[in-house]
């Protein structure tokens, strides 16, 4: 019975992760600007975390550190990358924003490499350069896109992967100084 319960969850996390798209699609396109929908999104992630932080009987701490990591973490995987998504989700498919967020492992492993927090394999590079050229086979061809000028948003679009790639790379060297996740989402939210 325990099994069924984490497959649910699985589920239901699965559902709620693959919504993103089409409904910040439908948010942005009705003429909801970025910052506003950012606003209301962290909003609401504070309440939550901050409800869930303080019943678990926690405290979010306010060394140099953790103000260090809520502020930068804010800026890399909240702020920027939410406000080109929202700007290119109101512009492009939503498919295609799904395939461009999948890009963030593809551009985390040349930073990785690059700061020698990665060491270099044939097969992860082979992957990364087939995972490009998918990105690639949406923007060149005639066809990929519904029309031509929406070419112009994807390089705004991959703004969100390259912050989510520099955020994820920060974290696995800071670490998250002390804090378990839901205090750091928690600082970050406030940020």
């Amino acid at each position: 019975m325990k099994h069924w319960r984490y497959l649910l969850v699985l589920i239901a996390l699965g559902v709620g992760w693959g919504s993103t798209q089409p409904l910040g699609k439908i948010a942005a396109s009705t003429g909801h600007k970025p910052f506003g929908l950012i606003f209301w999104q962290l909003a609401i992630c504070t309440v939550m975390l901050g409800a869930l932080t303080l019943g678990r009987g926690k405290r979010l701490p306010f060394h140099r550190e953790a103000l260090q990591f809520y502020l930068v973490v804010a800026l890399l995987g909240t702020l920027i990358p939410n406000f080109t998504f929202y700007y290119s989700v109101a512009r492009l498919p939503a498919g295609i924003m799904s395939i461009i967020v999948s890009t963030i492992p593809l551009i985390a492993f040349p930073i990785a490499l690059a700061l020698r927090m990665d060491r270099f394999s044939w097969r992860k590079a082979a992957g990364l350069a087939l995972g490009l050229l998918g990105v690639l086979l949406i923007a060149v061809p005639q066809t990929s896109l519904p029309d031509r000028a929406m070419v112009a948003f994807l390089p705004v679009a991959m703004v969100g992967p390259l912050f989510y790639a520099l955020e994820n790379t920060y974290v696995a060297r800071t670490g998250m100084a002390g804090m378990d996740a839901v205090q750091a989402m928690f600082g970050a939210s406030l940020a």
